[in-house]
Order: C-alpha cells, then structure tokens, then sequence
C-alpha cells in the first residue's frame, strides 16, 4: 500500500489538472487479462465525467458486473434495452419455457442446431405453425454432427417444406442439413448452437442448446 501512496503522490504531482480518483489493480492469470508473466501493478488516474456512472469500479472488466448497485431495468436501459438471462436447464428453467411463448408473436424465426430429432420437432411443432399461421417466416439449418440427425427428423422438415410451401408460400419456410465433410476448409465438425426469434418490438438470442430434440428444450441441461 505504501508503493502505490507513492505512486499516486508522483502521479499527482505529475499531472495536470490532478484526477478526482484512481483505479488500482492487477492481473493474474491468463483468464484474467493477464499477458505479460511477472507482477505489475495498473494505476489508472480517474476525472469526474469520464463514464456516465463510474459505480463498480474496477468490476467494469465484466461489463455486466459493473454497477451492482443500480437496478435491473437501469443495467438493462444502459444496454439499450437488451436484457441478460441465464436458463439453467430441468426441472425449473428449461429453455423451452423460455422459447415457446416468442414464437408465436414472431416475425422471424431462425433455428441453427448441430443435429435434430424427431422429439424435439415433437416439441416444437405446435408453437412454429402457429406462428407460420400468423405469417412468420422461419429457417432450420442442421448439421450431420457425429451422424447423429435422424432420418425420420429430416424427412419430417422436408414434409413441412411441402406442406409451407403449399398453404403460406414458398418463401416462409426452409429446412436445410449441411454436411460438415463439404464445408468449404473442411472444419473438425459442425456443433453451433443458437435461436434468433423477432417479433415486431423486440428479439431474443438464446444460444446454448446444441440440438433439436426433447432433452435439449425440456428435460436436459443445455
């Protein structure tokens, strides 16, 4: 503590005008930020107005950590609207409860999964043509991963291909595999994860499950 009252005494002396504060800390560890391997110490000189609110300090590493002092719907204004949550999966927070009321009022629905079973389009078979219904357009992209897709699944969204494709238009829905062994640079395997759901005020990101099946929306933790 004596070193960094010294450091701050010549800083203050040094700089002109003299900051209203400082942020003092470390890295250690990679995980940390940390990329020069021996100890040193960061002295961060501070002026009232840098940041609109300077609450949470050096917390500010991990932006959403920031300010754990100002409410949800402030964090959540700050970010423009955009609120974070974390699904942790059965019993009590599967990611299907998080999925299946948005896509009803949906304008667009955007589905990228590693593999698909037929359980999972089980699941969400109802909710999608509900939406197609109220004139969503939707797209299913799956992969081949570890062959793990099932014949049956795949023949069923070909089905629906059809079946959009007769009653709403051809341009409302799209179902496509994609064969990770003729991607283009040939990847390791195919394995995203993601569902991307607008509706006409807002949108979701939900990104984690890494297939379309029952255990992945309902009874898993993904």
């Amino acid at each position: 503590m004596a070193l960094v009252n010294e450091v701050k005494t010549k800083l203050d002396a040094a700089l002109l005008p003299k900051p209203d504060g400082y942020n003092v800390g470390f890295n250690s560890g990679r995980a940390a930020g940390q990329t020069v391997p021996h100890v040193h110490i960061h002295i961060i000189p501070r002026y009232r107005g840098d940041m609109a609110d300077p609450r949470g300090g050096v917390r500010h590493v991990i932006p959403s950590k920031g300010n754990y002092l100002v409410d949800r719907a402030a964090q959540s204004s700050a970010r423009g609207g955009a609120e974070l949550n974390l699904s942790i999966g059965h019993p009590d927070h599967s990611l299907w409860n998080r999925l299946e009321n948005r896509l009803v009022g949906a304008r667009e629905i955007e589905v990228l999964a590693s593999f698909v079973q037929l359980s999972g389009l089980d699941v969400i078979e109802e909710k999608l043509f509900q939406a197609l219904r109220a004139n969503a357009r939707v797209r299913i992209l799956v992969g081949d991963y570890l062959f793990i897709s099932d014949a049956r699944a795949l023949d069923r969204l070909r089905g629906w291909i059809a079946m959009v494709s007769e009653e709403f238009g051809a341009d409302r829905f799209d179902a496509r595999l994609v064969e990770t062994a003729n991607l283009p640079g040939e990847p390791a395997s195919f394995h995203p994860k993601a569902w991307r759901i607008l509706n006409d005020t807002d949108g979701l990101i939900a990104v984690g499950s890494s297939n379309l099946s029952a255990a992945a929306l309902k009874t898993g933790v993904e």
